[in-house]
């Protein structure tokens, strides 16, 4: 039996990321990368893509990004 392992997505690992994203039929546009850079350049915030990966697979993803409002804080 293997065992999950979980990382940041690291950019060695973008190649492997798409692929996972498009071998799912559920996945939605908020997981891409070119979103995520979307986001960045129109808002700025921070990211952290984690990766979950099973014998040098990707098995699951959970895309994060963060923004500081002066007033209300940090959101996710």
């Amino acid at each position: 039996m293997s065992t999950c392992r979980v990382t940041v997505l690291r950019p060695d690992d973008r190649q492997k990321y798409e692929e996972f994203l498009q071998k799912n039929e559920f996945n939605l546009v908020y997981s891409s990368l070119e979103f995520r850079d979307f986001l960045q350049s129109a808002v700025g915030g921070e990211t952290t893509y984690y990766v979950a990966w099973q014998d040098d697979e990707i098995c699951g993803t959970l895309p994060l990004f963060s923004l500081r409002h002066p007033e209300y804080g940090k959101s996710l």
